[in-house]
């Protein structure tokens, strides 16, 4: 088991997976938005399996997400705006009661989908827990039906988000995840838990405001996790407290990803196929265009 280069691929993976896109990183950079992004993409799922044929509402929306997160339904629907504003959903009203708005993930959303799935699961393999394949990398179907996996089990999910308080605390701050795993990288670099750190570059990287990160830099100091060692946050000490409650965090992290994994290949394996999958899909588009 390699919790080094796991760490390392889980870390270059998420920072590539939300810089220098704010519509990415303000769709589900944080547990709460990712919670009702993965919500609508569970949903949709259910539709392409053919496991439920009900269309997605933002009313079904708000339901899903109460079994897995304490989101409030003001939240979900501002969230679920924003989706729609960034096109990575598309509202349409239901022809038989004008109320209710039905949902529908565009390309975009289903492409960062995909995207997600793969920045979870290849950091499973240097730990040994599960080896992500190319195909099921360029599969949409695979990372439909991951989302079905994990939903599978909504109180392990719950254990994983609100067991490591510290983690939780980091992952429901806008940027501040980011923060700390561009901090891990820095230390890999050097080799020294005190590292460089420019706060004006990384605030813009991860698209949030200079002050919001540094009051998240602030809650992980007063959390024991980081430590100031210059004016500006310029040069910042990680703590052996941060290492202890990312790895016991990360750790069952991969441990409950690599095992939705393990059922979602049962699961595209059993379950109605897509005609293509979605790279596939793009190509033919493309060439036809």
């Amino acid at each position: 088991m390699d919790m080094h280069g796991a760490k390392s691929v889980y870390a270059r993976n998420v920072t590539e997976l939300y810089a220098f896109d704010g519509y990415a990183a303000k769709a589900g950079n944080t547990m709460q938005r990712h919670v009702i992004l993965g919500c609508v993409m569970l949903l949709h799922a259910f539709n392409v399996y053919g496991i439920d044929q009900k269309p997605v509402t933002i009313s079904r929306v708000r339901r899903v997400v109460e079994d897995f997160a304490d989101v409030s339904a003001g939240r979900v629907a501002a969230h679920l705006s924003f989706l729609q504003k960034i096109n990575y959903i598309a509202v349409t009203r239901s022809a038989t009661d004008r109320r209710e708005r039905m949902l529908r993930p565009t390309d975009a959303m289903l492409a960062h989908e995909q995207e997600w799935t793969a920045t979870m699961l290849e950091p499973a393999a240097p730990l040994g827990l599960f080896d992500f394949s190319e195909a099921e990398r360029d599969d949409l179907a695979f990372s439909l039906a991951f989302r079905i996996a994990l939903a599978e089990r909504p109180d392990e999910m719950r254990s994983m988000m609100y067991s490591h308080p510290e983690m939780l605390a980091m992952t429901c701050r806008d940027g501040a995840m980011s923060a700390l795993l561009t901090l891990f990288m820095s230390r890999e670099q050097t080799g020294s838990d005190r590292v460089a750190f420019d706060l004006m570059e990384t605030a813009k990287r991860f698209g949030v405001s200079r002050s919001q990160l540094w009051s998240v830099l602030e809650e992980a100091a007063a959390m024991g996790l980081l430590v100031s060692q210059a004016p500006g946050w310029r040069q910042v000490q990680l703590t052996d407290k941060l290492h202890a409650a990312f790895d016991a965090w990360f750790f069952e992290h991969m441990r409950v990803m690599a095992a939705a994994a393990h059922r979602a290949r049962l699961i595209r394996r059993e379950l109605p196929r897509l005609q293509m999958p979605f790279m596939a899909m793009k190509r033919a588009l493309h060439d036809a265009a």
